[in-house]
C-alpha cells in the first residue's frame, strides 16, 4: 500500500512539472511574451516538500537548473537577475516548506506514539480506567469489564455511574450524593483521590480506590475515573495491622522485662511496658537513654562486681548469654534479674543490636534467704526438740536424725545414718511398723495419727514409745520424718490411772449395792409404820386426842419424808446402776404437764405464790408419763420452795422443730454462776451447811437429769441471783431408742 502511494506521488509531481514546464516554454517561446511562468513550479515544489520532506529539495534544484537551460538555450544569454531572484525563492520556500512539514510530521508522529501509548496503557492496566460526562460513561478498558462483571463495553456504557455503587457508603452517606460531591471536588481542584465501595454487577460491593482526573476532550471537559480493586490489599493491611497489635500485644503482655539495645551507643531502642513499670518511668524517659544510665544509675557501660554482664558478652561473642544480675529501682532499691540476651546481626554477621530479657527474681531471692533462715530455725527447733526427729528415705533408710534420737537410742549418729529404720524396733514390731505407716498416711501427707509399740536401744533393752509421721514428694523420691516419744513413764501412769479406775469402779458399784440395800431395807419397815399411823389418826384403834392426833401427823409427816428420801436414794442408784426401768408409750405431754401443775397447785396457793400454765398444742410423744410427771413436779416443788410468798411461778409448753420444751420459771431467790453447775449432781446442795434454810437431799434434779437423758433430752438452768431462776428440759418429738 505504501510503495502504491509512493508511485502516484511520482505520477502527479511527473504530470505538474510537466506542465508547468509546457507552459513556461509556450509563454515564452511560442508566444513570446518574454515572461517566464515560474510560477507554475510553486505547487510541484510544495507537494514534493511535503511528501518526500528534504528530498524534495532535488526537484527545487532541478527546477533552478530548468531556469538556467531557459535562459542559455532561449534567451541565448546567462541567467537573468530575475531567475536568479526566482532560484533562490524556489529553494528558500522549499527549505521551509520542508522544515515545517517535518515539524508537523514529528508532531503528528509523536501525537499517534503519544496515543497509541496512551491507548495500550488504558486497555493494559490492570485497574479500571472509564470515562464519563454528564451524560454518563462514553468509554472503558477491559479492565473495568473484568473488575465491574460486564462481558461488553455497550453493556456498561448504557448503566448509571450510581448503579456500580451501593445505596450507601460504609460511614452511612448517600452514595450518590457522597459521588457527586467528589466529582465536584475533582473538577475543581483538577483531580479527587479516595476510598470508595463499589458494586460489581452481581451485587458484590469491594473495596476501591479511586482517581478522579478532570480532562478536555473534544471542547468540553469530562472525567477519567481509575479505580483499583484493594480489597486484598486491605485485608493484608488489616492482617498487618492485626499482626503488629497482637505482636504489640504480646510484647506488653509478657510478664518479663523486654527492651532491644544498641550495642554500638548502649541505647535503649525499643522497651516494653514491665521493663518501663520496672524503673517507675515513662517510655519517653527511656528510650534513647543509655542502659546503664537507666539500670545502674551509672555514667558508664556495666561493669558490675555482683554479677557478670550478659549484654557485654553477647555483644563480644555474638552468643545467646544469660546470668543473674542486680539492677536499681529509681529510689535506689536492688531488683535481682535472671538476664537473658540474644543478638541482632546485620548480613555481615555484625552484632548491631541485642535483644535484652530480665526476669523480675528479687522475690525468689527473698524467699531464698528466708528458706534459708527458716531452716537454720527448722534445724535449731528439730535438735532441741525432746523428742526424737528421725528424716528416712522411701527405703526407711535414715538420712539424718536429731540429739534426743541419738539419746534415747544410744547410738552415735554415725551409726544410725544410712542405716534401716526398722533397726530401732524389736523384730515382733517390725511388720506392725509397715502396716502402721501405710495406715497413718492413708491419704494424707501429714498424719493426725500416731501408733504405739516398742523400740529397742542400742543395749538391746525395749521401750515403750509413741510414732507420728509426716511424709513429703520431692523430684528426687518419698521422705519421711518420724516424731518419736518416750511414753514409758506415761504407759506406767496409765496403768496406774486404769488400776485406780478399776478400784474405784468397783467401790463404786458397792456403793451402789450397799444404797440399794439398805434403801430396801429401810423402806420394809417404813410401810406398815405408815399403815399404822394412817390407821390411828383415822380413829380405828380408838379415840384419838388432839394432842395424840398432833403428835400422830407430825410422826406420819417424817416417815413420809423419810419413805421419799428412801425413794430418791433408791431411783439414783438405778440410774447410777443403769437398771431403772421406763414404761415409755405415746402420750400427750399437755395432759402430763397440766395434771402436774393440778397436783401442786393446793401447795402453792397455801404459800400466796401465783402458779401459771400457758401451753402450745404439741402432738404425742414417746415418753413414760409417770417418770416425767415426776421431773415435773420435782422442778415445780422446787420453784414453790425457793420462791417467797407472793412471788410468781410461769410454766411454758412450747415446740421447736425437733423437740418438745417445757420451762418452769419462778420468781426466787434465784443461784449463783458458779453453784448452777453443781445442781445435777447427786447429794450436791448449793448450801450444804448445818444451818440450811431449805431441806433436801439434793438428789431431785440428779434423778430429773437421769430421767430426761433417758428419754434423749436435755435439762438446764438459767438464773440469776434474786432475781429467779428457770428450768427447762426437752424432749425429742421423734423417738429415737437409746
Amino acid at each position: 500500500m505504501s510503495e502504491l502511494k509512493t508511485k502516484y506521488k511520482f505520477f502527479i509531481i511527473s504530470v505538474l512539472l510537466s506542465v508547468a514546464s509546457f507552459l513556461t516554454y509556450y509563454f515564452h517561446a511560442v508566444l513570446k511574451t518574454g515572461i517566464i511562468f515560474t510560477h507554475f513550479f510553486y505547487i510541484p515544489i510544495i507537494l514534493a516538500a511535503l511528501w518526500w520532506k528534504r528530498k524534495g529539495m532535488v526537484v527545487a534544484i532541478f527546477l533552478v537548473e530548468v531556469l538556467f537551460l531557459s535562459d542559455i538555450l532561449i534567451k541565448k544569454e546567462a541567467p537573468s537577475y530575475d531567475n536568479i531572484i526566482r532560484s533562490i525563492m524556489f529553494i528558500v520556500i522549499s527549505s521551509v516548506v520542508i522544515i515545517l512539514s517535518e515539524r508537523i510530521a514529528k508532531d503528528e508522529k509523536l501525537l499517534r506514539d503519544n496515543e497509541e501509548e496512551y491507548r495500550m496503557l488504558y486497555e493494559g492496566s490492570s485497574d479500571a480506567v472509564m470515562m464519563l460526562d454528564e451524560d454518563g460513561f462514553f468509554d472503558c478498558n477491559d479492565a473495568t469489564l473484568r473488575i465491574f462483571g460486564f462481558s461488553k463495553k455497550e453493556e456498561f456504557t448504557k448503566i448509571h455511574p450510581k448503579d456500580v455503587s451501593p445505596l450507601y457508603q460504609p460511614d452511612g452517606a448517600y452514595s450518590l450524593e457522597s459521588a457527586n460531591n467528589k466529582i465536584a471536588e475533582a473538577f475543581r481542584k483538577g483531580s479527587n483521590r479516595f476510598e470508595w465501595v463499589h458494586q460489581r454487577k452481581n451485587g458484590d460491593e469491594f473495596q476501591a480506590d479511586v482517581l478522579l482526573t478532570a480532562l478536555q476532550f473534544r471542547n468540553k471537559r469530562v472525567l477519567q475515573a481509575t479505580i483499583r480493586d484493594i480489597t486484598q490489599s486491605k485485608e493484608v493491611i488489616d492482617n498487618l495491622t492485626t499482626s503488629n497489635e497482637f505482636s504489640k500485644t504480646i510484647f506488653n503482655s509478657m510478664k518479663d522485662a523486654f527492651c532491644i539495645i544498641d550495642v554500638n551507643n548502649f541505647r535503649i531502642v525499643e522497651a516494653n511496658d514491665v521493663f518501663i513499670n520496672e524503673f517507675g518511668l515513662k517510655k519517653e524517659d527511656i528510650i534513647g537513654r543509655t542502659c546503664f544510665e537507666i539500670t545502674h544509675h551509672a555514667k558508664e557501660p556495666c561493669n558490675s562486681p555482683e554479677g557478670g554482664c550478659s549484654l557485654m558478652e553477647t555483644r563480644s561473642t555474638g552468643m545467646v548469654s544469660s546470668a543473674e544480675h542486680i539492677h536499681y529501682g529509681k529510689n535506689g532499691e536492688k531488683i535481682y534479674l535472671e538476664i537473658s540476651t540474644s543478638p541482632i546481626k546485620d548480613m555481615n554477621g555484625t552484632v548491631i543490636q541485642v535483644i535484652h530479657i530480665s526476669r523480675d527474681i528479687t522475690r525468689n531471692k527473698h524467699a531464698e534467704d528466708k528458706l534459708r533462715e527458716s531452716e537454720e530455725k527448722f534445724r535449731l527447733t528439730v535438735q532441741s526438740a525432746n523428742d526424737a526427729i528421725i528424716l528416712t528415705d522411701s527405703e526407711n533408710n535414715i538420712i539424718s536424725l536429731n540429739k534426743s534420737a541419738i539419746i534415747m537410742f544410744g547410738y552415735d549418729e554415725n551409726e544410725m545414718v544410712g542405716k534401716s529404720f526398722l533397726n530401732l524396733l524389736p523384730k515382733r514390731y517390725k511388720e506392725t511398723y509397715r502396716y502402721g505407716l501405710e495406715w497413718m498416711l492413708s491419704g494424707v501427707s501429714i498424719s493426725e495419727k500416731s501408733i504405739e509399740m516398742h523400740g529397742l536401744r542400742k543395749n538391746g533393752t525395749e521401750f515403750a514409745l509413741d510414732i507420728s509421721v509426716a511424709s513429703w514428694k520431692t523430684t528426687s523420691g518419698t521422705y519421711q520424718a518420724s516424731i518419736i516419744r518416750d511414753i514409758t513413764d506415761r504407759k506406767r501412769l496409765e496403768e496406774e490411772i486404769i488400776r485406780i479406775n478399776l478400784e474405784l469402779k468397783m467401790a463404786d458399784q458397792i456403793k451402789t449395792q450397799f444404797l440399794s440395800i439398805v434403801s430396801h431395807e429401810l423402806r420394809t419397815p417404813i410401810t406398815p409404820m405408815k399403815a399404822q399411823l394412817q390407821m390411828n389418826l383415822a380413829g380405828y384403834f380408838g379415840i384419838v386426842t388432839e394432842k395424840q392426833k398432833t403428835s400422830l401427823e407430825m410422826i406420819l409427816r417424817n416417815t413420809e419424808r423419810l419413805d421419799r428420801l428412801i425413794g430418791d436414794v433408791l431411783d439414783i442408784s438405778k440410774l447410777e446402776a443403769g437398771v431403772m426401768k421406763f414404761d415409755k408409750d405415746r402420750a400427750n405431754l399437755n395432759e402430763v404437764v397440766r395434771n402436774a401443775i393440778e397436783t401442786m397447785r393446793q401447795k402453792a396457793e397455801d404459800k400466796n405464790i401465783e402458779l401459771n400454765l400457758k401451753e402450745e398444742k404439741v402432738e404425742n410423744i414417746i415418753m413414760d408419763t409417770d417418770r416425767i410427771t415426776q421431773v415435773v413436779i420435782n422442778l415445780v416443788n422446787n420453784a414453790i420452795k425457793f420462791t417467797r410468798p407472793g412471788g410468781i411461778i410461769n410454766v411454758d409448753i412450747l415446740k421447736s422443730d425437733k423437740d418438745a420444751i417445757v420451762k418452769i420459771k419462778d420468781t426466787g431467790i434465784g443461784i449463783k454462776k458458779e453453784d448452777q453447775e453443781k445442781l445435777f449432781k447427786p447429794f450436791v446442795q448449793v448450801d450444804s451447811t448445818d444451818t440450811r434454810k431449805f431441806e433436801g437431799t439434793g438428789l431431785g434434779l440428779s434423778i430429773c437429769k437421769g430421767i430426761i437423758n433417758s428419754h434423749g433430752g436435755k435439762i438446764w438452768i438459767e438464773s440469776e441471783l434474786s432475781k429467779g431462776s428457770t428450768f427447762q428440759f426437752t424432749i425429742p418429738l421423734k423417738y429415737e431408742k437409746n
